[in-house]
């Protein structure tokens, strides 16, 4: 069975990577980040060193848009106070979107 952690870059999906790679072993883990493009660059260099340390490999996708893109595109003005319907285009790949 293959296991999938959503990889973020923050301290929990460390954790829970860690903790899957511990019980599991990493020969069928496999480190998920959905990458905005928008992240600072140190994040980045984390997520490499994170996933070598954790021994698993590091997955992007990503649709090859900025958050401000996918706003423009589907005039949309995003905040934190309401979300798109599932299955619009400016949803995450990581979630069939």
């Amino acid at each position: 069975m293959w296991h999938v952690v959503m990889f973020s870059g923050g301290i929990n999906s460390w954790a829970a990577a860690r903790r899957v790679a511990d019980e599991h072993g990493t020969g069928k883990l496999q480190l998920l980040f959905a990458d905005t493009y928008a992240e600072d660059e140190d994040l980045y260099r984390f997520l490499e060193e994170a996933a070598a340390q954790i021994g698993a490999p590091l997955v992007r996708i990503a649709d090859g848009r900025t958050p401000w893109q996918v706003f423009d595109d589907e005039h949309y003005l995003g905040n934190a106070g309401w979300h798109r319907a599932p299955g619009d285009s400016s949803r995450s790949p990581a979630y069939g979107g």
